[in-house]
């Protein structure tokens, strides 16, 4: 990204940028964690039917995990070498979700998939970012 476009928008530098698509993709994961609070909170945030107590285990755990992986995301910003697992890690996640939900995502489901689309670019413009940074020619 050209220097000046990055001090326009407010960015000091590439690793500015880096942080913000870190912290994006991090809030991004932590919008599940209202899921911990039971089978209320779950339904309404996936827009789903009443849940059997195995379904709201299962989702109660994702909420978890994605939290765990906010805290990741979250870390890496101010440790460099977490970057790259931390980036890994989540497009893992979210590119998984994607590939398993084709062709058969719900429209609360689709709204997921579009958050997950959204922290996908994000991810992908910090390694980008942090990868040019650490190149010789940045």
């Amino acid at each position: 990204m050209p220097t000046n476009l990055l001090r326009r928008i407010g960015l000091r530098d590439s690793g500015s940028v880096v942080a913000v698509a870190l912290a994006g993709s991090a809030l991004i994961h932590l919008l599940p964690l209202t899921g911990l609070a039971g089978a209320a909170a779950l339904q309404a945030l996936y827009g789903l039917p009443p849940l059997d107590a195995a379904g709201e285990l299962l989702l109660r755990h994702r909420a978890l995990m994605f939290a765990l992986d906010a805290a990741l995301l979250l870390w890496a910003i101010r440790t460099p070498v977490l970057r790259t697992p931390a980036i890994a890690l989540t497009l893992a996640s979210d590119v998984g979700f994607l590939a398993l939900g084709i062709g058969g995502l719900s429209p609360a489901l689709v709204r997921v998939a579009i958050f997950d689309a959204l922290s996908i670019g994000l991810l992908l413009l910090a390694a980008w970012m942090a990868r040019r940074s650490s190149s010789p020619q940045a």
